[in-house]
């Protein structure tokens, strides 16, 4: 009884996570709409041009394994089969689509929240504390500074953290990482997951 009230409070925590996050980035383009500005903007003025280096740099380091792993999936699931002429070129077409939603539904939440806030937020808040910085004041640091590496992540360079794209998932990864840090990292992931499974059955 208490594992299924367990996975119904984690389904619960990512259901609101999801919803949360999804919202914050829709108030975040509507803001950006509204009034031609956005979060990402604020870069420019609290981020030197090296420290956003460093932390893209940071971020698709920390990123390499599921980049490496899509990558392979890609080759046994997709081109492998298809230089042996197991699946033609119809079949081809279905399997790119069908292996693009398993990334980014099931893998990327997974991997991204073990690496990002398991690993990197996790890891820098005990370091932190460690070293004499008070637990809620290394709790704030390390969800800052765990989301702008897992946002750097996903763009293409430092020179675009001021750009609307920064803005829309770093205010949604806001979400993952507090929610991490309040009830743990299954339920971060859970919400990471529904959010991205938003994405494609909710416009």
């Amino acid at each position: 009884m208490d594992s299924i009230s367990s996975i119904a409070s984690t389904v619960g925590i990512g259901l609101v996570g999801a919803a949360v996050s999804r919202t914050s980035m829709w108030v975040s383009n509507s803001f950006e709409s509204a009034t031609g500005r956005h979060v990402g903007q604020a870069t420019d003025y609290i981020m030197p041009e090296c420290v956003k280096k460093a932390f893209s740099i940071a971020g698709k380091s920390f990123n390499y394994p599921l980049n490496a792993l899509s990558k392979q999936l890609q080759y046994v699931y997709i081109y492998k089969p298809y230089e042996e002429d197991r699946i033609d070129m119809k079949e081809l077409g279905k399997r790119g689509p069908q292996l693009d939603k398993f990334l980014k539904i099931i893998l990327a939440p997974i991997m991204e929240e073990i690496i990002f806030r398991g690993g990197v937020q996790k890891l820098g808040e005990m370091g932190l504390v460690s070293l004499g910085i008070p637990s809620p004041l290394a709790k704030v640091i390390c969800i800052v500074a765990a989301n702008t590496m897992f946002t750097a992540a996903h763009l293409e360079d430092h020179t675009q953290f001021n750009t609307r794209e920064f803005s829309s998932v770093f205010v949604g990864g806001m979400t993952d990482g507090i929610i991490c840090s309040e009830y743990g990292l299954i339920s971060s992931i859970a919400s990471h997951l529904f959010s991205n499974l938003s994405t494609y059955y909710i416009k």
